[in-house]
């Protein structure tokens, strides 16, 4: 059941930090919240959604999702006020679960990367990540133990990554999409941000779309991981460019793990790795091009950066889009076979390049975005802070299907390494 009254204690306290942060798109109000759970309740178990003083996991949500009552304005002038009048269904099956809702999270323009107005609480100077910025500082803040996101590229990982917290993509089609602005059919996935891995083990088995009728999904494909794979500096930086800190934490982290006796050896990347961050530009920008072209109308109310990916889309002919659509699935199929002959169960990686860039500089390409574009579960977790208090975090990616055994191996055998950073929202 959900409880209420938990919810209301924490709304004056968010209204305050949101002031310094600007993490959140929409703060229910009393009446508000109260008609949420009502007209909610229609949908799940309970009889009495208000009544329980149990505490429950909150959780917040990226202003993408479909919400009753609450306005879904997707980080756009252009949805300014737009109520859908129904929840997505993973909010409905996070309500039936017992969460509490606490409110929206500030994204970009129609979640594409691109800044938002939110601060990092770590460091104001610094950016959060963009897409998903809202969310990852609303877990930091610890106003909520789960925040729902999605990624098309790197949208979780970077702001977990430049946050400091747990961020969480499940494999691609797990968790359920009905009801969340799409923007690229082969690539949006539902995650979450998180500081509790219990919790994420806990919300998978409660929003995973598992079943008769979903016959390619499964929670645990196998019953234990044995090998670790890694990439040496030489091989990274083949591919992508990664600070000199972030090797060392890298590195640093590699070696605790091998004298915990667990069996880690180093790869070579796949050849085709380096034609991905083409593949997935290609398949993103036409598919853009596509999902808004009502929006694309009215330009006036469209910002720069959001113009930027459609022309660049626009560079694209209709047969690089269906050349690199058909490469896609044979990436993936390729990636599987990668981790079965290189006989791995988990593979790690840096998150990004470094530490978040300060605001006004460019990000670096890193491997966050293959994790999305291969369908494959990948937590992101900070290990390391460098001298300026800044987090650095590590990518951990296993097979498809693999996503309960991927977080429950890192529960057992890396919580100890896994740093758990607090920040006062007050």
């Amino acid at each position: 059941m959900n409880n209420i009254k938990a919810t209301l204690k924490k709304l004056d306290a968010i209204k305050a930090s949101n002031k310094k942060y600007k993490h959140m798109a929409y703060i229910p109000n009393k009446d508000e919240l109260e008609q949420f759970y009502i007209t909610s309740s229609n949908f799940f178990s309970s009889d009495n959604p208000l009544s329980t003083e149990t505490e429950t996991p909150s959780f917040t949500v990226k202003d993408i999702f479909n919400t009753y009552i609450f306005p879904t304005e997707m980080g756009s002038p252009i949805w300014k006020g737009f109520k859908a009048g129904n929840n997505a269904r993973v909010i409905t099956s996070i309500l039936n679960a017992g969460y509490n809702f606490i409110g929206k999270t500030v994204t970009s323009e129609f979640a594409v990367h691109s800044d938002t107005t939110t601060l990092n609480p770590l460091n104001k100077k610094r950016i959060t990540g963009t897409s998903s910025s809202g969310s990852a500082v609303s877990v930091l803040l610890g106003e909520s133990d789960i925040s729902l996101a999605t990624q098309s590229g790197a949208s979780i990982s970077r702001p977990a990554s430049y946050c400091g917290v747990l961020g969480f993509k499940p494999s691609f089609g797990l968790m359920p999409r009905t009801g969340i602005l799409k923007t690229c059919d082969p690539f949006d996935t539902v995650g979450f941000f998180l500081n509790d891995l219990d919790i994420a083990i806990q919300t998978l088995e409660s929003t995973a779309l598992i079943g008769t009728n979903y016959p390619k999904n499964s929670l645990s494909k196998y019953s234990s991981f044995t090998n670790i794979g890694y990439l040496e500096e030489n091989d990274l930086n083949s591919i992508v460019e990664v600070s000199p800190h972030m090797m060392e934490a890298y590195y640093d982290f590699i070696e605790k793990i091998s004298l915990k006796g667990l069996n880690v050896k180093p790869i070579k990347t796949p050849k085709y790795f380096k034609s991905i961050h083409k593949s997935h530009h290609v398949i993103y920008t036409k598919s853009l091009e596509y999902y808004f072209k009502n929006e694309l109308k009215e330009k006036r109310k469209i910002t720069e950066k959001f113009m930027e990916f459609i022309e660049s889309g626009q560079n694209y002919s209709k047969e690089d889009f269906i050349k690199e659509i058909n490469n896609h699935p044979l990436y993936i199929k390729s990636f599987d076979d990668f981790f079965k002959s290189s006989e791995i169960d988990l593979l790690i990686t840096p998150a990004v390049h470094g530490i978040a860039p300060e605001i006004g500089n460019k990000e670096v390409d890193d491997l966050s975005l293959f994790w999305t574009y291969l369908h494959v579960p990948c937590l992101t977790a900070p290990i390391n802070r460098v001298s300026n208090g800044m987090p650095m975090s590590l990518n951990f990616i296993s097979s498809k299907s693999t996503d309960k055994n991927l977080l429950e191996f890192i529960k057992n055998n890396f919580s100890d390494l896994i740093l758990k950073i607090k920040v006062d929202s007050h």
